[in-house]
């Protein structure tokens, strides 16, 4: 596996993590029991003008995940964690926030996950994030935002 910053902004590349995405979240989408989730709602123009940074974890020509994020004052604002469902469990996920945290050591860094996705929140515990409140969205849908300062290990 491959880790290169991509640009969405090319019409196929956004086309790539459109469909990526797509995949990933209905998953997350199941877990929680709301299939209306945000980035299921995307389009390939949505996210060309997203302003994200994007990393894409690549096996050969396949793109099988990607990270995106802000840059936020002192905060990496984490916006989208995806993988492809056939190569859940394969350390890809991890190796994307790893390289996001690895980028800016001196950056706190945050981001929101359904609070009923046990494996979102337990791979970003395992990074040193923590739970900092939870927030209902729209009835019956919470978010827990998960929070990680430059002191916690990897």
């Amino acid at each position: 596996m491959n880790l290169f910053k991509i640009s969405p902004a090319k019409l196929h590349v956004a086309d790539s993590i459109l469909r990526l995405q797509f995949l990933s979240y209905q998953v997350e989408a199941a877990i929680v029991g709301f299939p209306d989730l945000p980035p299921c709602e995307d389009t390939v123009t949505s996210i060309m003008e997203s302003g994200e940074t994007f990393i894409g974890a690549y096996i050969g020509a396949d793109l099988v995940g990607a990270i995106s994020y802000k840059i936020e004052d002192n905060y990496i604002d984490i916006y989208r964690l995806m993988v492809h469902p056939e190569h859940f469990r394969k350390g890809i996920g991890q190796s994307l926030l790893r390289n996001v945290i690895g980028t800016y050591p001196s950056k706190h860094s945050y981001v929101f996950t359904g609070s009923e996705n046990t494996p979102a929140i337990n791979l970003y515990t395992s990074h040193g994030f923590h739970p900092t409140h939870e927030k209902e969205v729209t009835p019956g849908m919470f978010l827990t935002r998960l929070e990680r300062s430059t002191s916690e290990a990897n």
